[in-house]
This record gives C-alpha cells, structure tokens and sequence, in this order.
C-alpha cells in the first residue's frame, strides 16, 4: 500500500548554489518523514540543477520540475499544480528549517482540521568568523490570537500577524476549492503578498503557533528585498490583490480597506528599498493609486495612527513637496543639470517650510525662537564674510535639509 504524503514542501530555484545544501539537508532530514519534496527549477546555470539530480538520485521523496518561465510565482503554481500532499509548504533555497518543522505543524493541522497552520519564525544573517546572528520575530506581538482556531473574516485582527508564508502549511483541498494561485509576474517580485491575503482572506480554520521553526536569510545580496531597480512589482501585486477581492463580492467591502492599508505599509518598503533616481516617480505613482483609493471609499482612517494618517495625506496631497522635503539628499558631488534642478526645487521648498515657520514665531510670540532665528541668520552671514559663497551655501542646505 502506498504511503499518504502529508507535506508536499515546494522549493523554488534560481541559480541557488550558495545556499542550496544547507537548505536541502534541513529539508530531507525533516522528522516528518511521509513528505514530497517538490524542486521548481528556472533554468539554473551554476550548477544548482545538477547537485539537485544528486540529491534526488539518493531521496526518491525529490521531485524535480522544470519551469519554462523565471517567476517566483509561476515556479509555486507549478509545484502546487504537482503536489500530492494533504497539505504544502514552501521552503525558499537560501533558508533553513529545524528538523522537526513539518511533523509539529501537520500534527496540530491534523488535529484541527485547520485550513492554515503559520508559526514564529527567525531572520538571520552570517557574520565574521563563522557566527550566525539570529532574531526572533513573532507572528503578532499580542498573545491573545494564539494557539487556537480563529476565522480571519470574523477577526481582521488576524490580518496584523505577518504575512510570510514560509513558517506554515496549506491544505491542498482548500486551496484548489478557491483557486489559489500566485500572481505570475516576472522574477522574485513579492509574489507572496497576494497568497497569503488570498489564504486570510478565504481560510475558516487557521492557527498561530508561538514556537520558531522556520529561519529566513536575511544576507542574501540577491534577494529581491535588496534589489533597488523592481520598482511597480508592489503596484503590480496590490493590483492583483484587489482584483482578487473584485471576483469575491461578499468579502470586497470588509477587506478592501485592509488591502489598501498593506498597500500603504508596502509602498512606503518600496520607497526606502528602490535606488534615489526611482523615488520621485514612485512618490507620484503613490499619490495616484491612494487618491484613487479614497475616491473608491476604501481608505479607511481608523486603521491608521496619526503619524501613518498624516504621511499618507501629504503624500496624497503633495507627492513632489514629500519627495523633496523627507526624502531627497543633496548631492554635493554630482554637478549634472539635472541634479541642480532637484536641489533648486528641494531647496524652494525648505525655504518655504522657513518662512512658514518664521510666520508662526511672530503669531506667536515667542521671544525664544526669534532669538534663535536671528542668530542663525547672523551665522550664515559670519560664514559667508569668513568663508565664502560656495561653503554658505552648503551648511545651508545642510541645515535646511536636517529640517
């Protein structure tokens, strides 16, 4: 009789061969023995497809399976397509998991009936002289959701626990009733935020587990959180998202608000990560897609804190003053055309958000602050007198910038 495979684990590949047999043997000596391991190549060319043929040469439980397309999205769909397990999960090739990640999660998923069972994970990085740091990170930073069953549609607090789907397992029955499916754009570009708003979104049955298992690699120079040029891929996947809640009419109006709020959180990740000549653009695209958003009725402000509130609107309201006045650095190197026009404009703003503030000095009053506007404007003239234009205008800018 034919062995039930309970975990069918799938396992994207790309040029993997840095990390790969460390993250392999933490797979195959899983304690959970009744596995499928399921490797979704996309034409590697380092080598990593042949120690993988040796690795299924010795484990007759490996797969491997040949994608015709470098999409992250589109090597999971592969593997979900093939998988013959009661449940999946997703191991990434530059990650490790403890020997017993599998056997723990099923057991509590076999127990329950559940349709997601998610656990705490770590971030680790290597460092000099052989040593790994690690960090534990929580699902939620409240005890109140875990170790039981919960509903994510009648508890949105559900949707605050991290949204990596690499610490849990599936069932493969739900996700093929709802068609699950990742979006299939090109390369790693974060496809993994529309499967795991997907599995909230229609999952009755999940359970938080406070106990670490899985550790993600955070030291990876070529993870797509470090790649400074994918610049619309979280557009593109928010897009996916909410075209997914289009096609679910009885769950759009509670969680559309939900989705644009993640929109926002991974849109500001967008900012920081993309390389300097990108993020105009991107602070003008942020602006559009958010105005659209609140036309729509789907921005709903008691999911914001004031802080997150107030940067949202300015942003909306003044995408080009926020590019120049929060994130724009002056580049005193680079003497192009185009750098002088950024700090031209970068600086007519600062002189603007000065004058402001010398406006509310006299309303209000303030002996104090007059004083100290005074001497800084007798500084910049001692500076100009002893050290000229050139270097004025530097420390200016400087100050100006700093706010």
């Amino acid at each position: 009789m034919e062995q039930k495979i309970k975990v069918s684990v799938i396992m994207p590949f790309l040029n993997s061969i840095t990390y790969l047999k460390e993250c392999m043997n933490s797979v195959v000596n899983q304690t959970l023995k009744e596995i499928e391991i399921i490797c979704v190549d996309a034409g590697s060319t380092d080598g990593t497809l042949e120690i993988l043929h040796e690795y299924a040469e010795k484990d007759k439980r490996i797969r491997i399976i040949d994608s015709d397309k470098k999409s992250y999205g589109y090597q999971i769909n592969l593997g979900l397509k093939n998988a013959q397990g009661e449940y999946f999960g997703i191991v990434e090739s530059d990650d490790v998991i403890k020997e017993e990640m599998y056997k723990e999660l099923y057991n509590i998923a076999d127990k329950y009936k559940c349709d997601a069972v998610k656990s705490d994970f770590y971030i680790f990085v290597d460092e000099e002289a052989g040593q790994r740091k690690f960090t534990y990170r929580p699902l939620l930073y409240s005890s109140e959701l875990y170790n039981k069953i919960i509903n994510p549609i009648i508890d949105l607090r559900a949707f605050r626990a991290y949204g990596i789907n690499t610490p849990g397992i599936y069932n493969m029955e739900f996700i093929r009733k709802n068609n699950i499916k990742l979006n299939e754009t090109p390369g790693a570009s974060f496809q993994d935020n529309g499967l795991w708003f997907q599995i909230f979104s229609l999952a009755k049955k999940v359970y938080l587990y406070n106990k670490p298992f899985y550790m993600v690699r955070r030291d990876n120079p070529n993870s797509s959180v470090k790649n400074k040029e994918k610049v619309y891929c979280m557009c593109d996947e928010y897009d996916f998202i909410r075209n997914f809640l289009k096609s679910k009419p009885e769950i759009e109006k509670i969680l559309a608000p939900i989705c644009a709020y993640f929109r926002y959180g991974n849109y500001l990740f967008t900012l920081d990560r993309i390389a300097d000549e990108f993020k105009l653009e991107f602070c003008k695209r942020f602006s559009q897609d958010f105005n659209k958003i609140e036309d729509a009725g789907e921005l709903d402000p008691k999911l914001y804190n004031k802080q997150q509130m107030d940067k949202l609107r300015f942003i909306m309201k003044q995408p080009e003053k926020y590019y120049f006045t929060q994130i724009y650095k002056f580049n005193y190197e680079n003497i192009s055309l185009e750098e002088v026009v950024k700090q031209n404009i970068a600086l007519s703003y600062k002189i603007e958000e000065l004058k402001y503030a010398i406006n509310n000095n006299k309303k209000n009053d303030d002996t104090n602050k007059k004083k100290s506007i005074g001497y800084y404007i007798d500084k910049c003239k001692y500076t100009y007198r002893n050290y000229g234009f050139k270097y004025t205008m530097k420390k200016v800018l400087e100050k100006l910038v700093k706010g």
